[in-house]
């Protein structure tokens, strides 16, 4: 896809080109494919399933020609991070999974399948409701959505009880099968 890049100082508001080397692209077992753009602060931990993650995301839709993204909702230009609980349930499985191998700093494009994608009520949710039929046009045609993500920060939820485990997919289903 051919992008353009706009800028807000040094923050991209608009799709940046996808780096051209294929080596580059990661794709997960569960669908989600990524790029990074920059691998944040290695000396600090991944996020574990119960902390509380503050992030900057574009959120972005093919175009109507399916030749390019259009933006449809962007933390930047609220100047508002978002902030979730991670594991909680309430986020874009894809969002979750991406988030959780990121280090503090890391800047990252995924592109969400629509099973990772907006299913039942996750969020996050663009504010107008111009933005919301934009992005649900794309759910309902079942096309993927893309998002630039920017972990700013990782912090223990002083209030959690420790009902959240860092166990994957695969070591539930082990853990409860046996």
């Amino acid at each position: 896809l051919a992008m353009r890049t706009a800028t807000l100082g040094s923050i991209p508001t608009k799709a940046s080109p996808l780096p051209t080397q294929q080596s580059t692209l990661v794709s997960t077992r569960s669908g989600l494919r990524y790029v990074d753009f920059d691998l944040g602060n290695p000396e600090k931990p991944t996020p574990r399933y119960g902390q509380l993650l503050r992030f900057h995301y574009v959120g972005y839709t093919l175009n109507k020609g399916q030749d390019g993204l259009q933006a449809f909702d962007s933390t930047y230009s609220r100047d508002t991070p978002y902030l979730i609980k991670h594991g909680n349930g309430f986020t874009c499985q894809g969002i979750e999974e991406a988030l959780h191998s990121m280090h503090p700093g890391g800047r990252r494009r995924i592109v969400l399948p629509p099973n990772l994608g907006y299913t039942g009520d996750k969020g996050p949710m663009p504010p107008a409701a111009r933005d919301r039929d934009q992005l649900f046009d794309n759910v309902e045609a079942r096309l993927p959505i893309v998002f630039d993500l920017e972990l700013l920060s990782v912090m223990d939820d002083l209030l959690d009880r420790g009902e959240y485990d860092n166990l994957d997919a695969d070591d539930a289903k082990n853990f409860f099968i046996s």
